[in-house]
């Protein structure tokens, strides 16, 4: 009777789990979806504050003798006529920023890109290349944002990247 029950629990869990596989594999987002605004909390600290007076009274927490402050990452995926739309923001350390737009494309059924002209950081110059970035999609509410070759788009310590961002 055991061995009948611990069966009849590994076959439900394992048809669980297939489940789940496969309405991941099978999400096929419309563009309608995939358009929204999106954030994703985090934090920044800022040097220069000295004190914890201070840093408190400017809104911040201090913490470990820094200064952090609450900050927020985001993405806005519009269509103007018929164009798609990226346009992000991300907040890195003391306060650096990346800022970012340019037209997108669907290039699979969770994945939006947007590919422009711009200089890249070879390791030793700045050599024309292409900024990309790509958002790719866990489901109608959630995008993770990755980029390669933006520098050009960013303070000196932000990068172009959001790890989970939810629709607003």
């Amino acid at each position: 009777m055991k061995q009948l029950i611990l069966a009849s629990a590994l076959l439900l869990i394992a048809a669980a789990s297939a489940q789940a596989e496969q309405s991941k594999i099978g999400l096929n987002l419309t563009l309608e979806q995939m358009l929204g605004n999106f954030s994703e909390p985090t934090s920044t600290f800022v040097v220069g504050y000295e004190t914890e007076e201070a840093c408190t009274t400017d809104k911040g927490q201090w913490i470990d003798e820094m200064c952090i402050f609450d900050a927020e990452n985001t993405l806005v995926v519009s269509q103007q006529e018929k164009q798609v739309i990226l346009s992000m923001e991300t907040i890195g350390s003391n306060a650096h920023i990346c800022s970012f737009e340019g037209p997108a494309e669907k290039i699979s059924e969770t994945e939006l890109q947007s590919k422009v002209a711009s200089d890249v950081w070879d390791g030793s110059d700045w050599v024309p290349g292409f900024c990309t970035v790509t958002a790719s999609y866990s489901d109608t509410n959630t995008v993770q944002v990755s980029s390669a070759g933006c520098e050009m788009f960013c303070g000196a310590r932000a990068q172009l990247y959001i790890d989970s961002a939810k629709r607003k």
